[in-house]
C-alpha cells in the first residue's frame, strides 16, 4: 500500500531529522527512530514520541512560566536549563528548560540536567542559590557538593532563588505523572 511509500521514502526520514535537529541540541542526542504505521480514514504522518520514553517530568511552580511542564527522555544524556531562550549571552547555547523568562534572579546558565541510569542536577551559573529540598525532608545545595551536582529524585524540588525572598521552584515527578 501507499505507507510503504512514506516509511521507505528517503526523504520522510531527510524531513524528521530536520525536524529534530530544530528540536534538540546536539546530533549526537537524537532518539533513536522507529517507525510504526497505522492505516487511517485521511492520508497524512503524525509523529509522536514513544511515551516509555519519558522516565521524569519537571513542573516550574511559580514565576512567569508557571505549570510549564518539560519531559526528561531517557534518550537524551543532558539538558541546559535557566533564564531565557538560551544558556549564554552570545544566544550560541539554548536551554532546553526555559524555566522563566522575567526572574532576573535566575541565571540564564543556571543548571545541567544529566540522566546516566538516573538523574543528577549539576550547579553551574546559579551557584549557592540552588537548593534541592528532598521529598523525604532536608536539603542539598549541588554547589557544596565537590563535583557541583546531586542526585534529583522524584518528590525532590529545585529552587533558584535570590539569596532572600524570591524564589522559583522547579518539581520532579515519576515520567507516568499526569
Amino acid at each position: 500500500g501507499g505507507f510503504e511509500k512514506i516509511v521507505e521514502t528517503p526523504s520522510f526520514d531527510q524531513e524528521l531529522l530536520a525536524d529534530l535537529r530544530n528540536r534538540l541540541v546536539a546530533f549526537e542526542e537524537f532518539p533513536a527512530r522507529r517507525y510504526g504505521v497505522v492505516a487511517g480514514e485521511t492520508e497524512g504522518v503524525e509523529v509522536i514520541g514513544d511515551p516509555r520514553t519519558v522516565v521524569f517530568v519537571l513542573v516550574v511552580e511559580g514565576g512567569d512560566r508557571d505549570g510549564a511542564r518539560f519531559p526528561v527522555e531517557n534518550v537524551r544524556a543532558t539538558w541546559r536549563m535557566g533564564r531565557g531562550p538560551s544558556h549564554d549571552e552570545a544566544g550560541g547555547l539554548p536551554n532546553d528548560f526555559v524555566l522563566t523568562d522575567t526572574a532576573r534572579f535566575v541565571s540564564r546558565a543556571a543548571a545541567v540536567l544529566r540522566y546516566d541510569a538516573g538523574l543528577h542536577l549539576e550547579v553551574k551559573e546559579q551557584g549557592a542559590a540552588l537548593v534541592i529540598h528532598r521529598a523525604g525532608g532536608g536539603q542539598e545545595r549541588p554547589y557544596n557538593t565537590p563535583r557541583g551536582s546531586c542526585p534529583l529524585l522524584v518528590g525532590d524540588v529545585v529552587e533558584f532563588n535570590d539569596g532572600r525572598q524570591a524564589h522559583l521552584r522547579v518539581r520532579c515527578l515519576a515520567g507516568d505523572a499526569s
